[in-house]
């Protein structure tokens, strides 16, 4: 517990420079960052129990009902409006996340595995951003599906949506999907890549 407080501390510190700069109401970005971290630090203890944990349901998720919830039964409180800076949250997010891929691995992966990587996920974007547009949806909408379906990450969905400024809603719709057919599929591929891999009484 004591390592959450300091971990809590830390971080709306280091936030609330940036709020600084953001011209956002400070008096009102503290108490609401601690609310916000409080959902967070609750939805992850949620999922980590063990009927939750079996399932593979993402934290995520829980924070995501979270919101939902407060932002269309409820109105929304002026100090979580005030600490809700969700595109600043997920730039240092992903800021992050990418700090933690170690150079080595991608060695690891080799020139041919980045530029597969790279080419599978390039394709299947702009695949998706054409049929979507066939669909006769807007252009915002189809990069953030698309965006979702290359990548299919929750962080890349969100990403985009604040880097094109899309819609909340459509941003959530994707970001749903992302998480219902993780879920599908975490229950799904198992018993099928046993049954594939399983020869001959053993697997290969």
């Amino acid at each position: 517990m004591g390592t959450t407080i300091v971990l809590c501390i830390t971080m709306c510190a280091l936030t609330f420079v940036g709020a600084i700069f953001m011209k956002v109401d400070l008096k009102r970005y503290i108490p609401g960052f601690v609310i916000i971290f409080l959902i967070a630090f609750v939805s992850m203890v949620v999922s980590k129990q063990a009927f939750i944990k079996k399932w593979g349901i993402s934290y995520v998720l829980f924070a995501l009902v979270v919101g939902l919830i407060i932002s269309n039964i409820f109105k929304v409180p002026k100090i979580l409006k005030a600490a809700g800076l969700t595109e600043f949250f997920i730039k240092i997010g992903l800021v992050c996340m990418g700090a933690t891929i170690m150079f080595s691995v991608v060695l690891k992966a080799g020139f041919y595995g980045v530029l597969q990587a790279v080419v599978v996920a390039t394709a299947v974007w702009f695949m998706t951003y054409f049929i979507c547009r066939k669909f006769g949806l807007t252009e915002r909408f189809s990069s953030i599906i698309a965006t979702a379906n290359s990548i299919c990450g929750v962080s890349a969905t969100i990403a985009a949506g604040g880097a094109i400024q899309g819609d909340p809603k459509e941003i959530s719709y994707m970001v749903a999907w992302v998480l219902v057919c993780a879920v599908v599929l975490i229950v799904v591929m198992p018993p099928i890549a046993a049954r594939i891999c399983y020869v001959d009484g053993q697997f290969s």
